[in-house]
């Protein structure tokens, strides 16, 4: 999910889209405080590592769907 998002969020930083990014940054870091939140009770290193692989789908998700809501043939 790192590489993932990654290169997509560098899609929208060349288009100087730094809105979305910040949009997509902070999804994901409320995703990662629920899920931490969740999983409160057993906090050690997996349950901490998951939260954060959630955190960072939860980013490219919101990428994706960004990405795709965009028209095709905009001009850069």
């Amino acid at each position: 999910a790192l590489g993932f998002s990654t290169c997509i969020s560098h899609y929208f930083h060349a288009l100087k889209k730094f809105k979305v990014l910040i949009w997509s940054n902070g999804f994901g870091l409320i995703v990662k405080v629920l899920a931490l939140l969740y999983y409160s009770q057993g906090l050690n290193l997996n349950n901490v590592a998951l939260a954060s692989s959630f955190g960072l789908i939860a980013i490219a998700v919101f990428l994706v769907v960004v990405y795709l809501k965009e028209p095709i043939n905009k001009e850069v």
